[in-house]
């Protein structure tokens, strides 16, 4: 019956349909019936209890809350039903009015996503977020400022820029984010979006040097080897196929790395896991690339940077061809660059502006002690050489996905802020989380256990919401009821995230 969403409680589970189509979409078919529901629910809240439960529907379900914030019903009642104007946005600034804002101006509300990977989540959040942005043009009756406009923009090119640095294709998902988002949307008092802020957890950097058969690198990589000019892949040394770096090994599917958010900014999409000819796949890279360069551009990036940017990216992939050999002499075991080697060494130092012999050094040695003010440096093997170079290379990228981030919120912000904070142009905030998904590889790694260890937070939060707390409702009320059996991750989060003296 393409009923995909239904009620547990106060918890709104939603299935993943994997096709096309969905009323996420913003096609035609159920895609427009899906935004003839985005637009009923944003223009009257007051009825959405009897409709049928949508992701977008979550948040004001989340007004329902206990304590000092108001229930939905109440802000209804007390506004005369005028707060179903303006959509979710106007109820969550009525609950900060009414006998809250004096107590807590800075009122700000979290929509928590969450599932293995796979299921959906990012796409979720994706129409949390519309649902978000749409009322808050509604409310005055009237189209969204030029200066919210370019806002929504900006933070739709952001989106897809860390589609390309963040995500990647695994065995259940083509285009899996692989760290945790968290989104901030401030709002002034007339609803209006006035800034935001992107707060990321956890970037699952082994993946540059070390993935699995069914896994494939960050998209960036593919693009930067299949979507540039020949001009660019000589001048970075890029001239060989994807299967020809080491990083790379693992053929990538023509995902969508800036679909979705960039196509709702105008940037070009493409087909996600489609089967397709040899040059129309060619075009596909080509065209998600140009994306990635004017959302880049668009966020403030300059053409200077951009192309630093990608520099660095193909010193990654050049240093991931670095291979070493063992030396045995009478002072033991070193390791030194294999011969063959030295043209992407030299390639990569080149790249990153940095002197050969120093980067040499850095892969071969290691800081051993320091005696009065000279640096001892012990001689690595190449089994340990060969694990410096995953190091360094994992850093890289984090500073260089740091680096983007930045950037991203510079051109969100309202404010010189490090972050969003109560000031006159902010009154409200709303956040979105979308956290990274559980997976049982075959070999999980320290990066998996920590993903996995956030899931179990986050499935002990659905237990206590679904389970716990209406046991203790039933209890209260002396309501007759069946024990209710669950699987308990008290212990295993205890055992994880106790701090040991």
């Amino acid at each position: 019956k393409n009923i995909l969403s239904t009620y547990v409680g106060q918890v709104l589970v939603h299935i993943n349909p994997l096709r096309a189509g969905t009323n996420i979409d913003e096609g035609g078919g159920a895609g427009a019936e899906g935004n003839q529901i985005l637009e009923s629910f944003a223009q009257d809240v007051k009825h959405h209890a009897t409709m049928t439960p949508e992701m977008w529907d979550i948040a004001l379900a989340h007004m329902k809350a206990k304590g000092r914030r108001p229930s939905l019903d109440n802000v209804l009642a007390g506004s005369g039903g005028e707060a179903s104007k303006g959509g979710l946005l106007a109820t969550l600034m009525q609950a900060q009015t009414n006998g809250n804002a004096k107590k807590n101006p800075w009122l700000g509300h979290s929509i928590i996503i969450n599932g293995e990977s796979g299921s959906g989540k990012t796409e979720t959040a994706r129409a949390v977020l519309k649902n978000l942005l749409k009322p808050s043009s509604a409310s005055t009756n009237s189209e969204p400022s030029p200066q919210q406009s370019a806002l929504v923009t900006r933070l739709n090119h952001a989106t897809a820029v860390l589609d390309a640095l963040g995500n990647a294709r695994l065995q259940r998902n083509t285009n899996s984010s692989r760290y945790g988002k968290y989104l901030e949307l401030g709002f002034d008092q007339s609803l209006t979006l006035a800034g935001a802020y992107i707060r990321t957890y956890l970037l699952e950097s082994v993946l540059v040097c070390k993935q699995s058969a069914e896994e494939s690198n960050f998209h960036v990589f593919y693009l930067l080897v299949k979507g540039t000019k020949a001009t660019e892949r000589v001048k970075w040394g890029l001239t060989g196929d994807c299967e020809a770096y080491a990083y790379l090994a693992v053929k990538d599917s023509v995902t969508s790395t800036v679909a979705g958010a960039a196509a709702t900014a105008g940037v070009t999409n493409v087909t996600n896991g489609a089967e397709v000819a040899p040059t129309e796949e060619q075009d596909k890279y080509v065209q998600n690339f140009s994306a990635l360069k004017d959302s880049l551009h668009a966020l403030g990036v300059t053409t200077d940077e951009t192309q630093q940017l990608f520099s660095v990216l193909a010193a990654i992939l050049h240093l991931g061809q670095v291979n070493f050999s063992t030396v045995t002499d009478a002072s033991g075991d070193s390791s030194v660059v294999r011969g063959a080697d030295r043209g992407p060494l030299e390639k990569a130092a080149g790249l990153l502006g940095v002197p050969l012999d120093q980067l040499e050094t850095a892969l071969v040695r290691k800081k051993s002690l320091v005696i009065r003010g000279e640096v001892i440096l012990k001689a690595l093997t190449a089994t340990q050489a060969s694990s410096t170079r995953d190091s360094i290379v994992r850093n890289i990228y984090k500073r260089v996905f740091e680096w983007a981030l930045g950037k991203i919120n510079t051109s969100l912000q309202p404010a010189t802020d490090a972050a969003l904070a109560p000031t006159a142009a902010v009154a409200s905030c709303v956040g979105i989380l979308d956290i990274f998904g559980f997976e049982n590889l075959g070999v999980n790694s320290f990066e998996q256990l920590c993903i996995n260890y956030s899931s179990e937070v986050m499935h002990k939060h659905f237990c206590e919401s679904v389970f716990l707390q209406e046991i203790v409702e039933y209890q209260q009320q002396g309501v007759r009821f069946d024990t209710i059996a669950y699987r308990r991750s008290e212990p295993l989060i205890k055992l994880l995230g106790t701090e040991i003296m």
